[in-house]
């Protein structure tokens, strides 16, 4: 299967999906909700760390215990005693004290690339 695509199943459905069009995973529980480019959400039966384990070698940090970003679509990083990231739906996730040093790092890196 090419390494952009991830296969995920629901209890009707088995979806290969974009890794490019996943702005972010929310832990829910033992489910994981996924949010997309299309503004569309999928809510599949796998723990957050499932995810984490497949995608953090690529664009994707694990900035907080429930949240799993994609830092491609990182808008705003706000810094503070609760720092929040800011994505480009608007959406706003916390980033824990131990991911802060990590997630300025990796923007860091991706921004070089871009120059």
């Amino acid at each position: 299967m090419h390494p952009g695509k991830l296969r995920v199943a629901t209890t009707t459905h088995i979806y290969y999906l974009d890794v490019k069009d996943i702005i972010r995973i929310q832990s829910i529980s033992n489910y994981s909700k996924l949010f997309f480019t299309s503004g569309q959400t999928l809510l599949v039966a796998k723990v957050l760390a499932w995810f984490d384990d497949l995608l953090t070698t690529g664009s994707f940090l694990r900035v907080h215990r429930t949240h799993l970003v994609n830092l491609h679509y990182l808008k705003q990083y706000v810094p503070g005693s609760v720092a929040m990231a800011s994505l480009i739906n608007n959406q706003e996730v916390p980033v824990s004290r131990r991911k802060k040093k990590i997630l300025q790092e990796k923007m860091m890196l991706l921004t070089l690339q871009r120059a």
